[in-house]
């Protein structure tokens, strides 16, 4: 009994960090959505985007939503659907052309990501891409583009504080010296502990 409990914790336990993007594709996403935020705000002169910080909590909900199929069952989510730079930058050669920027935001499905407002991102990517169609015309043309959607990301207006809230409700600041175990790390300690409290 107690080798059948601990097989279903172990797999729970590999199934959760299969799921969760590694340290290095977290801030590789963060890096690519910020500068693309970055690029959007300078070009319409927008003085108030929030750079977003990555939210753990935010890629555990979309990762509940990380196939072709399920992300379309959304509605009313703030929601971003990374793909290839490509797709960005045809965006920005679309709205260059279009007077109302608002519509090319809108058929790419970036009006949520260039909100100014949202401040945490949290990311799951599909086991393999989406195609999705899209189709727009400006004054001069009209074209349909397949994009490929890599993954879907959940956006937020809180401020996500990874280390926690102080009493005054600003986010606490750990140094790096103390905050140098990794989540993962804490995780398979958590999980020895499980196993040792079997024995």
């Amino acid at each position: 009994m107690k080798l059948l409990f601990f097989a279903n914790v172990l797999l729970i336990f590999c199934v959760f960090q299969a799921a969760t993007l590694s340290k290095e594709k977290q801030e590789d996403i963060l890096k690519t959505v910020n500068d693309f935020r970055n690029k959007y705000a300078t070009k319409e002169k927008i003085t108030d985007m929030n750079a977003l910080i990555y939210n753990p909590g935010l890629e555990q909900e979309a990762h509940q939503y990380s196939t072709c199929d399920n992300y379309k069952l959304l509605k009313n989510t703030s929601l971003y659907f990374p793909s290839g730079p490509e797709t960005i930058d045809e965006f920005f050669e679309v709205s260059a052309a279009q007077k109302e920027s608002q519509k090319s935001k809108k058929k790419f499905g970036f009006d949520h990501v260039l909100n100014p407002t949202f401040r945490s991102i949290g990311c799951a990517l599909f086991e393999k891409t989406c195609p999705e169609t899209v189709m727009y015309t400006t004054e001069d043309f009209y074209k349909m583009i397949t994009v490929e959607t890599r993954g879907i990301c959940f956006l937020s207006e809180k401020v996500y504080c990874p280390d926690g809230i102080e009493e005054h409700g600003l986010c606490k600041v750990i140094p790096k010296s103390e905050s140098s175990v990794s989540d993962r790390t804490l995780n398979l300690f958590l999980l020895i502990l499980v196993i040792l409290s079997l024995i």
